[in-house]
């Protein structure tokens, strides 16, 4: 609830606890300046975002920084992140940072992503852990199509059904 009330420059923190709903947000936009700041606290455990279709769903979503969150066991993607269709706005969705996130087994009947982006532009995947995501040889830990301008560093994947990373669909500077 708190984020769809945020404006640029907003924290909204998580506390330790396990969360169960599907959490669908549209147009949530910081500044470069002034970021939207989505998670956990440090020195805390990690808040846990558990189980839905996805756990978590960002449609045209800027400058966002999602961090020290513990994502698992939902049924097609662990956090999806699009830009809503919306293919002539190269900028629709850009600006996203993934920062200190543990997304495991995710799906595990076919081709379910642990992080699934599409249509975004300058994002960075940074200190995360993915595991046990898809089935049946499928899915990927990270899933790109029409992505530009990413960064993935000092991440780990462990039992990945099908890939690790995949780039497909005109992605390009990964």
């Amino acid at each position: 609830h708190a984020v769809n009330l945020v404006v640029p420059g907003t924290a909204v923190i998580i506390h330790p606890g396990i969360y169960s709903e599907s959490v669908y947000l549209y147009d949530v936009t910081g500044t470069s300046s002034a970021p939207i700041w989505i998670g956990g606290v440090a020195g805390e455990s990690r808040p846990i975002i558990e189980g839905g279709t996805e756990a978590i769903h960002f449609v045209r979503g800027k400058y966002i920084i999602l961090h020290d969150m513990e994502i698992r066991n939902a049924d097609i993607n662990g956090i999806n992140c699009d830009d809503g269709g919306d293919y002539f706005d190269p900028m629709a969705s850009h600006h996203l940072l993934f920062k200190n996130l543990y997304i495991h087994d995710i799906g595990g009947t076919g081709n379910q992503d642990c992080l699934k982006l599409s249509g975004i532009r300058d994002y960075f995947v940074l200190n995360c852990q993915f595991e046990r995501c898809g089935g049946g040889t499928s899915g990927s830990g990270i899933d790109m199509v029409g992505c530009h301008r990413g960064l993935i560093a000092c991440s780990d994947f462990q039992q990945m059904s099908g890939n690790a990373v995949q780039c497909k669909g005109g992605s390009e500077d990964v």
